[in-house]
């Protein structure tokens, strides 16, 4: 019984991952950035939504950032990054800003 539930657990995982990438490299957004006209945007592709590679990356590396052993880092890299990024932005090298 157990191994049933540590499948489902791990599939609805992958489905909500697949599903947060996917709407964030089609429309740049998931769900709260349009109502906080907030949008992802790749500045090595001259402004252009993220594709899904870097949508992937920011939604692996934004789990981390919930993790309460990572707050601090989480902290430390937005107080010293010059845009005040969080750390899966810097490393899918995206930024947010207004739509």
């Amino acid at each position: 019984m157990s191994r049933l539930w540590a499948s489902f657990g791990l599939l609805v995982f992958l489905a909500g991952s697949l599903n947060f990438t996917h709407f964030a490299a089609t429309s740049g957004h998931r769900a709260g950035k349009p109502v906080l006209r907030l949008r992802v945007v790749a500045p090595p592709r001259a402004g252009r939504r993220p594709d899904v590679a870097h949508s992937a990356i920011r939604h692996v590396l934004g789990i981390v950032d919930w993790r309460p052993a990572f707050y601090l880092v989480g902290a430390i890299v937005a107080l010293v990054t010059t845009q005040k990024r969080r750390l899966g932005d810097v490393l899918a090298e995206t930024v947010v800003g207004s739509a």
